[in-house]
């Protein structure tokens, strides 16, 4: 298992790139992505929810810590649009992203 993580201190985004880039150089991989949000507002998590699933996302869990800030797994499939999320994201105030994991394992043989 490999793992690429990025802080993003500025402004939110998904480092679709480097997702693109994953994809194309290690076929053989399944690709997962842990992401830490904060959240002013709970009521953001349903929005949140629903923007993974127009993005094509599945969502393997999600962790809402003591802090406010929320960590969420999710899983790459065929038809995962990270451009779509990436400016869904711009339009949900409430929610940061601070952190993007990006999680390559291989599949069992």
């Amino acid at each position: 298992m490999n793992v690429h993580s990025t802080d993003l201190s500025a402004k939110s985004s998904v480092p679709v790139a480097r997702i693109v880039e994953a994809r194309g150089s290690l076929p053989h991989c399944t690709l997962s992505f842990e992401v830490e949000f904060e959240v002013e507002e709970l009521e953001a998590l349903s929005d949140l929810v629903s923007l993974f699933a127009r993005a094509g996302l599945i969502c393997d869990g999600l962790r809402y810590r003591r802090d406010g800030s929320i960590l969420v797994r999710l899983c790459d499939s065929d038809r995962s649009d990270f451009q779509l999320m990436d400016a869904a994201l711009d339009q949900l105030p409430s929610l940061k992203m601070v952190r993007w994991t990006t999680v390559l394992s291989k599949p069992a043989d």
